[in-house]
């Protein structure tokens, strides 16, 4: 799931699990292996499995999935979700109650994908978080799914250990382990390979070399990263995240250039990115400024966006809480678009630093809503001047995009029927 790296590693150090010198030599090391924030911290040993896994539920408002909950899952449970469905949204189950479906999840807000298995499945979804690794040894261990994206590190070594009731402790804020130290730990071994394969348990600790290989640990980590994979919105996830959701290819330049293309663009749409991107491409040559959200539980997070003065990299990094006034809490019940000025708050201040420029006189918003809730946004602005003449387009564009976004729902359930 994509979280902020500020916020978690903040987090932590506020609850006294890590040191700003843990975590900058966190950073420097998830900058060389390119990996998210929690699996660095972990892997150098600065925290362990539930320290992290409890930070995540923190940050995301939901619960966090402790080890012992993934042991064995029944096999009738496990069937309940597709094997496509499991690897596309990297998503494990966790038990039945009536008609409610437990989920581990590495984005458990985003709405978009909770709409998508819900519709799939049948159930509602209860969301539940755990460490990123934890869940991919989940996907390997009941669908057999090897994560093409992410490294790993290897848990049949700790399960064993578990069940024989070893643990070991992760190290204490501030503290060290020398690579003797770790070499003559019995804990399952993690490499550094970018090849997609599981790693296996390794014979012997490897000699030190820079930059250190990981302790060996019974705990898995996850990210820190922004909120910007979406959506798969991702998300994705996010993510995030990753990300769900603000991918490249939801930005990507192309030109729609009537309604009607738009139209054909989207019904030939077989990814959420191919949604956002003939909406762009048509908003993009109506309007000076136009932009795509993802609404979420809590906040909402920059998706893609075209036009005058718009950093799409800072876009996709945006995030802004829920509950923060802005012109959000126009759409947030989805009843209606909103039309009108920009009111003089933080949240629309920092809006518009990514936006790229001054708020303009008269903006248009209208939400994008699946089964009456608002799951993303369309923005558009004309540089100040009214938006009389693309307002209506721009509205039939939006329930084009919703219309867009349930049909990739309904195929993808037909697809795993």
């Amino acid at each position: 799931m994509p979280q902020n790296v500020g916020k978690i590693g903040e987090l932590l150090i506020q609850r006294g699990k890590l040191t700003k010198t843990q975590l900058n030599a966190a950073l420097r090391n998830q900058g060389f292996f390119r990996e998210h924030l929690g699996t660095t911290l972990f892997k150098m040993g600065f925290i362990d499995e539930d320290t992290l896994g409890e930070a995540l539920a923190e940050l995301s408002g939901v619960s966090y999935a402790s080890p012992g909950m993934f042991e064995e899952l029944p096999s009738n449970l496990v069937g309940l979700l597709p094997t496509k469905l499991a690897e596309k949204h990297d998503i494990i189950p966790l038990k039945l109650e009536g008609r409610k479906l437990h989920l581990v999840m590495l984005d458990p807000r985003d709405l978009l994908v909770l709409d998508e298995i819900a519709f799939i499945t049948g159930y509602s979804i209860q969301p539940w978080i755990a460490p990123e690794f934890r869940i991919y040894d989940a996907l390997e261990r009941y669908y057999k799914l090897v994560s093409k994206r992410r490294r790993t590190i290897a848990l049949s070594g700790i399960r064993a250990a578990r069940t024989q009731g070893g643990e070991a402790p992760a190290r204490k804020p501030g503290s060290a382990t020398t690579p003797a130290q770790r070499s003559a730990a019995p804990r399952a071994t993690s490499t550094a390979s970018t090849a997609p394969q599981r790693v296996q348990p390794a014979a012997a600790a490897p000699a030190p070399t820079p930059p250190p290989p990981p302790p060996l640990k019974p705990e898995v980590g996850l990210d820190g990263r922004p909120l910007d994979a979406l959506p798969d919105l991702s998300p994705a996830t996010p993510t995030t995240e990753d990300s769900p959701a603000a991918d490249d290819a939801a930005t990507a330049e192309i030109v729609i250039e009537t309604l009607e293309d738009a139209g054909r663009a989207l019904q030939r749409a077989e990814t959420r990115d191919d949604v956002a991107q003939a909406i762009l491409g048509y908003a993009g040559r109506r309007v000076k400024r136009t932009a795509l959200f993802i609404l979420q539980k809590d906040r909402v997070i920059g998706w893609g966006g075209r036009g005058q003065g718009i950093d799409v990299n800072l876009l996709k990094e945006l995030q802004v809480p829920r509950d923060a006034p802005s012109i959000f809490h126009t759409v947030r019940n989805g009843d209606n678009h909103y039309l009108g000025g920009v009111p003089d708050t933080p949240a629309n201040r920092e809006l518009y630093r990514v936006l790229g420029g001054n708020p303009p006189t008269f903006i248009l918003l209208t939400p994008i809503n699946i089964k009456g809730r608002p799951v993303a946004a369309l923005y558009a602005d004309d540089a100040g001047s009214p938006l009389n003449t693309q307002m209506h387009e721009i509205l039939k564009l939006g329930r084009m995009a919703a219309l867009a976004l349930e049909i990739l729902i309904l195929r993808t359930k037909i697809m795993m029927t």
